[in-house]
């Protein structure tokens, strides 16, 4: 296990379209501090100190004990990483530098979705400036390694790279992440569709016209360059199940479930109020997920069924609300919808 994801409310100040958990400023669900001590125990009852932990929502910074929160867990674990948005005042605030010079290194993830016309359609206006503030700010401190994510959910952001990544350079960041769009929570009902063919077609401009290595994106299916590849290369490939949901990385949610993907929200593997989290682990319902075989007529007949295992099953999942399901992502399944 690399990753503990836990979610410390449900609440945010946003409301983007493609969020994958669909929650709103209205949503009241947190965690107490109480409860928050039980799950790092029951983290560290299993896994070392040095796994990432990484306190998400939600947006998380608009907990008034956020700060206590991050205090607490700075006691149990050395590798912290907090997912926000950016946009409020916390990473501005005494407080925080104070417990940056006391802790081992504290991460910040910061979402940056294109230009500031597109992400102030998406976030709110003001919210591209804000979060660009955060990022410079953060970047200056030394003990503070800035991660910048990008959700692309349209081929637009083509035109909209090239003086976004003119802008983010200059604030310093560690690694800039830039990944499409996953169907799920909000953004399975949406009526927007980036296909597989515009994706590629965005990866290949980008990692032609990046300026630096720490920008990180990558193809999905892409079978031009899989069916040049012959029967005994594509023996070589590693066999690839999942994305690493519930081997590599786990979500423990407010209520204290737990979950191998935040897509399996209605499908937890358990709840630590009423087992241990390697009990939960080893349970049937976990196991069902992380060993999850894709039965698809299109994807029985793939050549390639056998090194991806039908994508994104949790995606699956959640547009389908059953285990077994292919990604829509992947071009042969969406033509097939």
């Amino acid at each position: 296990m690399n990753q503990v994801y836990v979610l410390l409310t449900k609440g945010c100040n946003l409301k983007c379209f493609y969020c994958i958990r669909d929650y709103s400023v209205k949503n009241n669900n947190r965690v107490s501090l109480e409860r928050l001590d039980h799950i790092f125990q029951e983290i560290l009852n299993n896994f070392p100190p040095t796994i990432q932990l990484i306190l998400s929502g939600g947006e998380p910074t608009i907990l008034e004990n956020f700060h206590e929160i991050l205090v607490l867990a700075s006691q149990y674990f050395e590798n912290i990483l907090i997912n926000s948005n950016g946009t409020t005042n916390y990473f501005l605030t005494e407080s925080f530098y104070s417990l940056l010079e006391q802790t081992p290194k504290i991460g910040v993830q910061i979402s940056i979705d294109g230009d500031n016309v597109f992400h102030d359609l998406i976030r709110g206006d003001g919210s591209f400036n804000k979060s660009i503030s955060t990022i410079e700010k953060l970047s200056r401190l030394k003990n503070c390694d800035v991660i910048i994510s990008t959700t692309v959910t349209s081929i637009k952001f083509k035109k909209e790279f090239l003086p976004l990544q003119s802008k983010l350079i200059k604030t310093g960041f560690k690694r800039w992440n830039i990944k499409r769009v996953s169907y799920a929570g909000r953004a399975k009902d949406s009526n927007q569709y980036l296909s597989t063919e515009n994706w590629n077609t965005l990866v290949e401009y980008i990692q032609e016209n990046k300026l630096q290595k720490n920008i990180l994106i990558q193809k999905q299916f892409d079978f031009k360059l899989l069916d040049t590849i012959s029967d005994k290369q594509l023996e070589k490939i590693n066999t690839v199940k999942n994305c690493g949901s519930g081997t590599q990385k786990i979500y423990i949610y407010p209520n204290l479930d737990v979950l191998a993907c935040t897509c399996y929200e209605k499908l937890p593997s358990g709840n630590l109020n009423k087992s241990s989290l390697d009990e939960i682990l080893k349970s049937k319902v976990h196991k069902s997920i992380v060993t999850d075989t894709i039965n698809n007529k299109i994807c029985n007949s793939c050549r390639y069924k056998l090194k991806c295992n039908g994508g994104c099953l949790g995606s699956g999942y959640s547009s389908a609300g059953m285990l077994s399901i292919a990604d829509r992502k992947c071009p042969k399944i969406i033509d097939d919808v």
